[in-house]
C-alpha cells in the first residue's frame, strides 16, 4: 500500500503509523515521510484519502470481488489517472477482483488498456426522458473502423461527443 501510495502523490511517504488520542482514544493514520515529517490523514488532500481508501479496498485479504467507483478520476491529479488505471487493471488480473467505475474524463479512456477499452461501456441518453442505456464502446457504429485510422484515438471521440452522436444518428439501436 505504502508502495502504490508513494508512486500516486506527491508526498514521499514511507510509512503509515496509527497514534491514539491521550484523552480520546481516538486512532489517528499519519503518513510518514522520509525525513520524518508526519501529515495526518486530516491534513491530507482529498485525492489522497480517495487513493488511500481504494489502496486498503483492493490490498486487503479478501477483497470484495465487486467493486463500484463514481467518477473515478474525482480530487486526483490528471498526471496521475493513468497510475490508478494501471493499479485497478493489475489487482482485476491478480485477485478475482471486477470493477465497475463510471467517468466523463477523456484522458481516464485514453489511458484504458486495449483489453480495458474492450471492457469500456457507453452510457447514453435516447431523448426519451431519463431513458438510458448501455452499449460496449467498440460495439457503436463504426467506432472500430474509426478508432483504426492513425489521427482517431477514444478518448477524442469522447470529448467531441462522437459516440453520442453516432448513437443518435443510429436510432439508438
Amino acid at each position: 500500500i505504502v508502495d502504490w501510495l508513494e508512486t500516486l502523490t506527491p508526498m514521499d511517504a514511507k510509512d503509515i503509523e496509527f497514534e491514539v488520542g491521550p484523552r480520546s482514544n481516538e486512532v489517528t493514520a499519519v503518513l510518514i515521510e522520509s525525513d520524518g515529517t508526519g501529515t495526518p490523514l486530516s491534513a491530507a488532500s482529498d485525492g489522497t484519502l480517495r487513493f488511500l481508501a481504494l489502496l486498503a479496498l483492493l490490498f486487503q485479504a479478501d477483497p470484495p470481488n465487486l467493486i463500484f467507483l463514481e467518477e473515478i478520476e474525482t480530487g486526483l491529479h490528471p498526471t496521475r489517472l493513468d497510475l490508478l488505471i494501471n493499479l485497478l487493471e493489475q489487482r482485476t488480473e491478480q485477485a478475482d477482483v471486477q470493477v465497475i467505475a463510471s467517468t466523463h474524463s477523456p484522458r481516464v479512456l485514453h489511458t484504458l488498456s486495449e483489453s480495458a477499452l474492450g471492457e469500456a461501456q457507453l452510457v447514453y441518453r435516447t431523448g426519451k426522458g431519463p431513458e438510458a442505456k448501455i452499449c460496449p464502446i467498440l460495439d457503436v457504429p463504426s467506432a472500430r473502423q474509426v478508432l483504426e485510422e492513425p489521427d482517431q484515438s477514444v478518448d477524442e471521440l469522447h470529448e467531441t461527443g462522437w459516440f453520442e452522436t453516432v448513437m443518435e444518428f443510429a436510432g439508438n439501436n
